[in-house]
């Protein structure tokens, strides 16, 4: 990573927990209780990675959990790490310590992002869902899908939108289930809906599935859900 980035640190400022490493690390397990099952299933998809010259680019590294732990499961990937935050990217160098030596770190925003036929893998985590707009998303899925080698794969989690009023405030109740369980009050879950889900810009997995269709993709498909989140996948043709 350039000195530029290095020197561009800065103050942690009020706000969101979403876009501020240190509350984004104490705060996304306890609002997010299937995190850890997120992560195991996105590296799931990894298990018939080649042990050379396997290249994966993250989209929305955050604070670098996805990261560190396919650095320490698969440690001869070569990962490029993008994040639209700035103290993310230097929240992922610090948490990935040595290793960070041997990653590509890019601050940059995650639709924007486009590298031709350059990776075999592409992994996201919870981060999707916050590019706004129908016009970004897609422009994600196509430069995915050019940034992926033929048969590369597309694998990410997202908070997932429901069908139907009914069936969004029901999956709603279930999260705030969890999270209540998780030890979160419910003045920080009325606090979390009037602040941090208005970052959220979620569309249900059939529409995910089907801009990924149209945009080339094959064997697109749901992998995992619960409560308001979901993982998907994609493949690029050979």
């Amino acid at each position: 990573m350039s000195q530029d980035l290095i020197a561009g640190r800065q103050e942690i400022q009020a706000g969101s927990f979403l876009s501020h490493p240190q509350s984004y690390d104490r705060q996304v397990r306890r609002f997010v209780p299937s995190y850890d099952e997120m992560l195991d299933v996105l590296l799931e998809g990894l298990q018939n990675m080649e042990p050379r010259n396997s290249s994966v680019l993250e989209l929305g590294c955050r604070t670098g959990d996805l990261a560190g732990r396919l650095l320490r499961e698969k440690p001869f990937a070569q990962l490029t790490a993008v994040d639209r935050d700035l103290e993310m990217i230097l929240a992922c160098k610090d948490g990935l310590g040595s290793r960070a030596e041997w990653v590509e770190l890019i601050c940059q925003p995650e639709s924007r992002f486009l590298r031709p036929d350059a990776f075999d893998y592409v992994l996201s985590h919870l981060m999707l869902h916050r590019i706004e707009g129908t016009v970004d998303k897609i422009a994600t899925c196509r430069n995915v899908f050019q940034s992926l080698k033929p048969g590369g794969l597309f694998i990410f989690s997202a908070m997932i939108d429901s069908d139907s009023e009914a069936a969004a405030e029901m999956t709603w109740k279930c999260w705030e289930r969890d999270v209540l369980s998780n030890g979160v009050s419910q003045r920080e879950v009325a606090e979390w809906h009037a602040r941090d889900r208005t970052e959220s810009h979620s569309v249900p997995a059939r529409v995910w599935l089907k801009w990924l269709r149209e945009t080339g993709f094959i064997q697109a498909d749901i992998i995992w859900s619960e409560t308001v989140f979901g993982a998907l996948w994609a493949r690029k043709p050979q």
